[in-house]
């Protein structure tokens, strides 16, 4: 495995960068082969691991950059969680020349950016069809769900029963597949986020 697909992650627990910059020679790389590496005495990281993946909140990473700028630390490829790869104060002209190329993922955001409307929209469709899937008598077999003629239908059901049939719904919104997988949890959905620089 090169230095190219070795994730290395940063762990810092000071909340100013004048700590994190004191202890830059102490702080410990943990990497996928479980290799420890520590900053040289000049306070580098070695040359060798070019990737880094900020797992920390966008204030203390506002705080590492300001320090890398001002030590000119270029040439690292970045790799940012939703914390701060999707934030556009984040992305201003001070911190450009480090963070161009960044790579990273992100919760997805419609044009509208209506993640909360979206959600509820699916999420009442969800509990719509688990209630008809329950009370609407069908009859699933492996290969299709065929309704079939009910009679003696309850007048209520139990929670856990519309939560067994919420774990089975599968419908299609005008942009996405909704389903749930065995544990009841939907598929993970990010957008990638690359950051170039233009000319402006």
């Amino acid at each position: 495995m090169g230095p190219a697909s070795t994730n290395i992650y940063i762990k810092a627990t000071a909340r100013r960068m004048h700590k994190i910059v004191n202890e830059l020679k102490k702080i410990h790389f943990t990497t996928t082969t479980d290799e420890d590496v520590f900053f040289d005495e000049n306070g580098d990281p070695p040359a060798r691991y070019d990737v880094l993946n900020w797992q920390q909140d966008k204030d203390d990473f506002g705080f590492l950059l300001k320090e890398m700028a001002l030590q000119n630390m270029t040439g690292f490829q970045w790799v940012g969680s939703e914390s701060w790869i999707s934030d556009l104060n984040t992305a201003n002209a001070e911190w450009q020349h480090i963070l161009k190329g960044s790579l990273g993922f992100a919760i997805p955001k419609d044009i509208s950016d209506s993640r909360l409307a979206n959600n509820i929209y699916k999420a009442v469709y969800a509990v719509a069809y688990a209630l008809h899937n329950s009370y609407g008598c069908y009859k699933r077999d492996s290969e299709q769900a065929a309704p079939n003629v009910c009679t003696n239908l309850p007048d209520q059901q139990k929670p856990w029963q519309i939560v067994n049939e919420l774990k089975k719904i599968n419908f299609t919104t005008t942009d996405e597949d909704v389903f749930f997988d065995e544990n009841g949890d939907p598929p993970a959905r990010y957008d990638v986020l690359n950051w170039q620089q233009d000319k402006d």
